[in-house]
């Protein structure tokens, strides 16, 4: 009887490692796939259809960082300055975030240990048409 009780542990145990092996393996094959999802923007009513019922909802959104953050990405509509000595952001003594304005674009630069380094991050916004 002692003998039976050790083995069914034994067996229990063994098929939690392999449950747990299985689980893990298939989150490895599964981990840098990417999902490719198609927006269909033919729904789309549009703000101005929205505003017309929702006009107090509209303009409250209007203020909110997701509205701010689903805008063209242009001077104009980001908040942070491209201005010397206002457009910079230490995370570390050695790690520094410029937000920059150069001839082909909007940037935010990193440099470390005062040396840019890449990638710089051209500042975009993608939009369907």
């Amino acid at each position: 009887m002692i003998l039976r009780q050790k083995n069914i542990r034994s067996v229990m145990v063994i098929l939690g490692l392999v449950a747990g092996v299985f689980i893990l393996v298939q989150c490895m094959n599964n981990a840098g796939k990417e999902t490719e999802q198609t927006v269909n923007f033919d729904a789309y009513a549009g703000s101005e259809k929205c505003m017309s019922c929702h006009k107090d909802a509209y303009d409250k959104h209007l203020k909110t960082a997701h509205f701010l953050t689903g805008q063209p990405a242009t001077a104009n509509f980001i908040t942070g300055s491209f201005k010397k000595d206002s457009n910079s952001y230490y995370y570390s003594p050695d790690i520094l975030v410029q937000m920059q304005k150069r001839d082909s674009g909007l940037y935010q630069v990193i440099y470390y240990k005062g040396e840019e380094k890449w990638p710089y991050v051209k500042i975009l916004l993608s939009v369907p048409g």
